[in-house]
């Protein structure tokens, strides 16, 4: 496995090493690979990957840059990489970048690899629109975690990693309005909408959401407040809450920004349940941040539109993805826990782009190697995976007028753990009218030039 990182400055390569040099230890750098015995380079397929990995979620981007590592080596020795239709087999590697979370880093890096013949397929995180345009100036097809409906829409070369957050708390919230006990209760249930104060967190919980829910959901929104990051004061915000009478607070958050909160209402005695998107299922977040099992168990809900591997492992016995989770657990052993979101979403990064390539070779003899370009990788994607199961981790649903998943799985904490429901669950659409725009065509000039390695 070959990789390649970048930082800003000293300080900041110092940070990142203090956070994940336990995680980066099998981590190397390079370029390609000089045959001693030919003098012919190795040729590779190079995935490229910026997140913030040393700051405010580099808890969960640090561990998602380390099992896309994990991923693509279990590919390259099980499969020798990947051949195109004439059978000429090339490994992957990985070239990753840490922004952040600044897009003044961001940006200039783009540009770095944007001058490479081989900068095809980009995973990265919540990126601004002057990134989404320049990278369809660029035409390099990005699967991104940051699902927010300005950055997927209209259509184009950008493919959410999950359903859009918006439709996550609709959905938390009509599953909570599914499972209330009108005739008991003799009223509907209050909610609090909260999200961490963001640009992603605030879209999810916007007035466009807040009005779906009164029109078609019956509860009663009794506060919507968009709190810290990292949560230093969850008394304040749970006072707050109670004297609005709530019995539900949902949203979007991640774990230092809801950990907290669940943990002193437990400790409290407030009593809240609590009903959240995926980043804060983690077992870490559970046991360290929330306050354990006590605190969570019946109390602690969410939507999971990754399955984690120990746990798709286990469902599916004699298959890929159990081979990935032994191949990882043999080489981390303890110095990781696969139940944690980072190690949900990298391998679906790396997997993503091999299966695009793997079907596009097997469908198009005329396709190689030499000649793929990105415009393939966006047409196979965007035509023919209406509903595509990625190794059983996640599925995804694409089209010409949709660049948002909708499948999840329902989770409750039980003994400390998380538990996913058995059957996958389609999320509402929340999808705004005004995203609602012709469906994408193919661009008509001509392509931008590009080589596969």
């Amino acid at each position: 496995m070959i990789t390649e990182g970048k930082v800003k400055n000293r300080r900041s390569l110092l940070m990142t090493l203090a956070m994940v040099t336990l995680l980066f230890g099998m981590l190397g750098c390079g370029g390609e690979k000089e045959e001693a015995v030919t003098g012919e380079k190795e040729k590779f397929f190079t995935i490229y990957f910026s997140a913030d990995l040393s700051r405010a979620i580099g808890f969960v981007n640090a561990p998602r840059a380390v099992a896309m590592a994990d991923t693509i080596d279990f590919i390259n020795e099980k499969f020798g990489g990947l051949a195109d239709s004439t059978g000429e087999l090339r490994k992957f590697r990985l070239e990753w970048y840490d922004d952040q979370y600044d897009y003044s880093l961001a940006l200039p890096n783009i540009e770095r690899w944007g001058k490479r013949k081989n900068f095809i397929y980009f995973a990265s995180c919540i990126l601004p629109s002057m990134v989404r345009e320049r990278m369809a100036e660029l035409e390099v097809v990005q699967k991104n975690c940051g699902v927010s409906e300005p950055l997927l829409y209209p259509p184009g070369w950008i493919f959410g990693s999950e359903p859009l957050r918006a439709a996550d708390v609709a959905t938390m919230t009509k599953w909570v309005c599914d499972n209330w006990d009108y005739k008991k209760m003799g009223r509907p249930p209050r909610i609090v909408l909260n999200s961490y104060d963001v640009a992603s967190g605030r879209y999810a919980i916007r007035e466009y959401i807040q009005k779906w829910i009164k029109d078609n959901l019956d509860c009663e929104i009794v506060d919507v407040a968009f709190s810290p990051l990292i949560m230093a004061d969850p008394g304040t915000w749970l006072a707050r809450f109670k004297s609005k009478k709530a019995d539900w607070i949902i949203g979007h958050h991640i774990g230092p920004s809801l950990g907290p909160m669940v943990k002193e209402s437990h400790a409290g005695g407030y009593g809240f349940k609590f009903a959240t998107t995926d980043a804060t299922i983690e077992r870490q977040t559970i046991q360290k941040l929330a306050g354990g099992a006590e605190a969570c168990n019946g109390k602690l809900f969410a939507v999971g539109p990754f399955v984690y591997i120990d746990q798709a492992a286990k469902e599916n016995p004699g298959t890929v993805i159990a081979e990935l989770y032994d191949f990882i657990k043999k080489r981390r052993g303890e110095a990781v826990d696969m139940q944690q979101v980072g190690y949900a979403i990298g391998p679906n990064d790396v997997i993503f782009i091999y299966e695009a390539l793997k079907e596009i070779f097997a469908g198009n003899k005329d396709i190689t190697w030499e000649n793929l370009h990105s415009r393939h990788i966006l047409q196979h994607v965007n035509d023919n995976w209406k509903d595509k199961n990625l190794w059983n981790l996640c599925r995804l649903n694409y089209s010409s007028t949709r660049r948002d998943p909708k499948h999840i799985r329902m989770v409750s904490i039980v003994d400390g753990e998380p538990v996913f429901s058995k059957e996958w669950i389609e999320v509402v659409d929340t999808l705004e009218p005004k995203f609602k725009t012709p469906p994408f065509t193919m661009p008509t000039t001509p392509p931008v030039p590009k080589k596969a390695y």
